[in-house]
């Protein structure tokens, strides 16, 4: 079981993390500028509340943030991971590929257990029905989505 601590240190780093890539959308997105500021305010505001709740949050928007750096050139996302190296020590491609090893245990259990799992897959899902690819593997995941609905 996580302490206080453990929360609060986790929080900290995804409202570092989602802030950097939200100063990094404004300069490359015209238009984005409000958004991205509601957005860091809400993770400065809650960011010292180290609930199990809290952390649950954050994480949600982590894996949201995330998933808007898939809508940049194939430069700006080279850029922006090169960024998150040198600041954080890791890159997209990272936390990317551990999503992907939870959605492969996921599939391979075949049952959603929680919120957060059905969250991940959904976000597969959105991702891989905005690119029009892997239509079996997008089959496979409504599946899941459907049968924990039930």
């Amino acid at each position: 079981m996580k302490e206080g601590n453990d929360y609060l240190r986790e929080m900290l780093f995804v409202k570092s993390w989602c802030i950097a890539i939200l100063d990094f959308l404004t300069i490359k997105i015209p238009g984005f500028e409000t958004f991205s500021e509601v957005t860091k305010q809400v993770f400065i505001k809650y960011s010292d509340a180290s609930s199990k709740k809290m952390v649950k949050g954050f994480k949600e928007c982590f894996r949201d943030v995330n998933g808007m750096t898939r809508t940049l050139s194939a430069a700006d996302y080279e850029e922006l991971n090169q960024l998150l190296i040198k600041e954080f020590h890791v890159s997209l491609d990272e936390i990317t590929q551990d999503s992907n090893r939870k959605i492969a245990v996921i599939i391979m259990s075949e049952k959603i257990n929680d919120e957060e799992e059905y969250k991940l897959i959904e976000n597969k899902v959105d991702e891989l029905t905005n690119e029009k690819r892997e239509i079996e593997l997008v089959k496979s995941l409504n599946k899941l989505l459907i049968a924990y609905d039930s």
